[in-house]
Order: C-alpha cells, then sequence, then structure tokens
C-alpha cells in the first residue's frame, strides 16, 4: 500500500443494511498509513437493519345479533373521508366495503375495494398508507334495512372511537385501525288507522259504531278488533285497536300482535257500503300488508265510506238486508193496493 495515499473501507454487499466504519476509535471510513512506521489498525464495521417506514392497516369485521338469519344477507359499506367539520353524503368515498353475514353472533370479514382503481381489493399495509394520508375517516354502512347499527373502531390504543378515526401528519409507528359494525334488527312496528265518513246521507244520532278486524291472511282468523264512534262527516277518527283476549286491551306494542315478515289485513265487519282502503295522502291501496320489523315509516290506512241516496249496498254486506227488507214491504204495499183495486173493479162490474 502507498503509504502517501488516503484509503476507504467499502462494504460491497449491504444485503440490506446500513453499514457504519470505526478506524481506531474513531468514526471514519478513511486509512491513512505512515511511512516508516508500525502501523496497528483497528476497524470495526457495524451493521445495522433499514428501518421500515411506518404504515398503515385496516381491517373490519360485520356481526348481527337479535335475529335469526334465514338466508345470507350481503352489507356495503363506505370509509369516506371528511372534508368540512361535519360528516355528509358528499364527502369523498376513499374506499368500498362488503360482508356477508350467512350467521347470527358470527363474524364476516368486510372485504374492501378501491373505486378509484378499477374496485382493486386492498389487502395490504401499502395499499392502505397510500390512501390514508392525513385526516379524518369514517365508516357508513348504506343499506341498514330496518337494523340498529353500533360501530366500534379501534386504533393503537382501547380506546373505542365511534365511526370515525384520524390519521395524524406524522406517525413513528404502523397505525392498526380495526372497526366491527354490530346489527340489532329493532323489533319496532307501528300501525295507526283512521276512519271517514262522506255523502249526502245524514249521520244518526248520536252518531254511528264501526268495527273492524286485522286478520292474519293466511288464516283468515282475527289477531287484532278495532273499533270507532263517527260522530260527524268529513273528518278522520282514530281507530281504537285492542287484542282478543276478553280483556280487550288497547295495543300499545305491536310487536306483540303482529309477527315479523308475516302478512294481514285489514277489514271492515259493519258495513259494506263503498269501503275503501287509501293511505296518507288518500290514494287507494290494497288492504294487506307485510310486517317488517325496524321500518321508519309506520303502516297506515285511511278507512272511507262513502253514502249517497241512491247508492246501492255492495254484496255481503249488512246494508244489502236492510234493502231487500225495504224493498219486500214495497211490493207488498204495492200488492195491497193492486188487490184492492182489482176487487173494486170487479165488484162494480
Amino acid at each position: 500500500m502507498n503509504p502517501d495515499k488516503t484509503y476507504v473501507i467499502v462494504e460491497t454487499e449491504k444485503q440490506g443494511y446500513n453499514a457504519s466504519y470505526n478506524v481506531n476509535d474513531v468514526a471514519t471510513d478513511e486509512i491513512k498509513f505512515v511511512a516508516g512506521a508500525v502501523n496497528n489498525i483497528g476497524l470495526v464495521v457495524k451493521n445495522s437493519k433499514d428501518k421500515e417506514s411506518p404504515k398503515i392497516n385496516l381491517t373490519g369485521s360485520k356481526k348481527v345479533t337479535g335475529e335469526n338469519l334465514e338466508e345470507s344477507k350481503t352489507f356495503n359499506f363506505e370509509l369516506r373521508k371528511q372534508d368540512g367539520n361535519k360528516q355528509a353524503t358528499t364527502d369523498p368515498i376513499i374506499a368500498n366495503g362488503e360482508a356477508i353475514v350467512s350467521e347470527k353472533n358470527n363474524p364476516a370479514p368486510i372485504v374492501f375495494t378501491d373505486p378509484n382503481n378499477n374496485n382493486a381489493e386492498i389487502t395490504t399495509k401499502d395499499q392502505w398508507t397510500a390512501l390514508l394520508g392525513e385526516g379524518s375517516y369514517y365508516i357508513v354502512e348504506t343499506n341498514s334495512e330496518g337494523y340498529k347499527v353500533v360501530y366500534t373502531i379501534r386504533g393503537n390504543s382501547d380506546e373505542s372511537q365511534g365511526n370515525s378515526f384520524d390519521v395524524p401528519a406524522q406517525y413513528n409507528e404502523d397505525i392498526t385501525i380495526n372497526f366491527t359494525a354490530e346489527n340489532t334488527k329493532e323489533d319496532i312496528f307501528e300501525f295507526e288507522a283512521e276512519k271517514k265518513l262522506t255523502g249526502n246521507v245524514p249521520l244518526p244520532n248520536g252518531g254511528k259504531e264501526f268495527e273492524f278486524e286485522i286478520q292474519a291472511l293466511d288464516t283468515n282468523k282475527p289477531v287484532a278488533y278495532g273499533s270507532v264512534s263517527v260522530s260527524a262527516k268529513d273528518i278522520k277518527t282514530k281507530i281504537r285497536f285492542t287484542d282478543t283476549t276478553p280483556a280487550r286491551n288497547t295495543i300499545t306494542d305491536w310487536t306483540k300482535i303482529l309477527a315479523d315478515g308475516k302478512e294481514y289485513q285489514l277489514v271492515e265487519t259493519t258495513t259494506g257500503y263503498h269501503v275503501r282502503y287509501l293511505d296518507a295522502k288518500s290514494k287507494p291501496i290494497n288492504n294487506t300488508f307485510t310486517v317488517n320489523y325496524g321500518e321508519s315509516e309506520k303502516m297506515y290506512f285511511l278507512v272511507h265510506n262513502e253514502l249517497d241516496v241512491g247508492d246501492l249496498p255492495s254484496t255481503g254486506g249488512s246494508g244489502i238486508v236492510k234493502f231487500m227488507q225495504l224493498a219486500l214491504v214495497i211490493l207488498l204495499i204495492g200488492g195491497l193496493i193492486g188487490g184492492y183495486y182489482w176487487y173494486r173493479n170487479k165488484q162494480v162490474k
């Protein structure tokens, strides 16, 4: 070696490691030889593994409780980035999610896809790290269908954060986000019906009583009774419904009377005159309905009767009997009068 030159030590195969050098207790990679002297060179090479940049990972699961599933249900999700101070439907969608739940109380994994990358499935930390920059994010289930949804999101701490989480601008360790969406079908069903009379036939003194039944469509047997006293025309009067027990208790919880998923029909049992069943907007509808627990809107009927002078009652109603009785009386009176004049004319001749 030429003592007039300075040499540099270099590790030629790093294999993913960083090398640091120490020459005679000095942090350097340079070695210099002194001419005419004994050169004792102490060289130490230390290797350290390259430290990976911290990454983000997100996983999710879906669980259904409170209902025995007769068939698999598909639930859809959106991961959105919050733009303003509040969550809004206009916030950009970062990822879509889908879970297929086939058994109650058994969590199903949520599969995430990237809507901005041909719906490619998101499976790695590198993908999530590229998608989730600094900002606030939240999970939304888009088809809860009468289910109450409870979100549990946990980051690096055990503290639950509802349906949202934040990603900081800088982080020195991996961020792991796991969330669970748990759905419980709410046993809620509301039913209401009102009665309205129109027409030019006056009401009797004291008003008129009407009776109703809610019948199971498969058996036509009543599961509830209804009654109302109408004292004035052209106004809506609420129908009071009771159970079928001897006590006839007023119904306050319809889930104890009407089974989820079953079909029923509302029937007016005390009149046959032009009965029409209307919705809340007074549009004609069928008198049958299917019960779906958790519906946000109540099931509503307006039972409308219209009776004008000259109207004929519908077949099978109670009014047809009175009509036939009146017709028979008129025929008898006509027969008696006709017989009288026939007998009188015969006597004159």
